[in-house]
């Protein structure tokens, strides 16, 4: 029946002397078997020759170029994380391409630790507050001491008892 129905599978690699096989799988052990056939380092995958070989790496085993190397797509994330030309998120240790994509993923995952008008990330909330408190691009209340991310925040305050409303003068927005 099957070889009726169904069409050998054939191997047609001149040092191979046309051998057929019953199956696809078993066709592809034979590929994968025989020094005639090149092999995928990254899966193991055998293939009929360089040029099918090569098609399967560029589609199933994508590159990228980055830091002046050829770097899987899959090990990117691990290059991010151990190479010191990428940011890293401190708290939570994922390595990013660039400050943009640090950046983002700090605003939306670590929101409670990051500072937006600075783009700086804190190991706790009391290291954010300390930084609103110190640094001269945020607010402070003259007499209490508090820090704010911006000019709203500050005035935000004002409007829920028992604060009264501060303005800043000497802060832009």
């Amino acid at each position: 029946h099957n070889a009726a129905v169904h069409p050998p599978f054939k191997c047609t690699v001149t040092g191979c002397k046309g051998k057929t096989f019953l199956t696809q799988s078993s066709l592809d052990d034979h590929y994968r078997g025989k020094p005639a056939h090149p092999n995928c380092d990254r899966c193991g995958k055998g293939f009929l020759n360089k040029r099918v070989l090569d098609d399967h790496v560029s589609t199933d085993h994508p590159k990228t170029k980055c830091c002046g190397r050829t770097i899987f797509d899959d090990e990117l994330q691990e290059h991010y994380r151990e190479s010191t030309h990428h940011p890293k998120c401190d708290t939570c240790g994922i390595g990013f391409k660039d400050d943009e994509a640090y950046n983002t993923h700090a605003a939306e995952v670590h929101a409670d630790l990051h500072c937006t008008k600075c783009r700086r990330q804190f190991a706790t909330r009391v290291d954010l507050e300390q930084h609103f408190k110190t640094s001269s691009v945020h607010p402070e209340c003259a007499q209490c001491g508090v820090g704010f991310l911006n000019d709203a925040a500050f005035n935000e305050v004002g409007r829920s008892p028992p604060y009264r409303t501060f303005t800043s003068t000497d802060h832009n927005p």
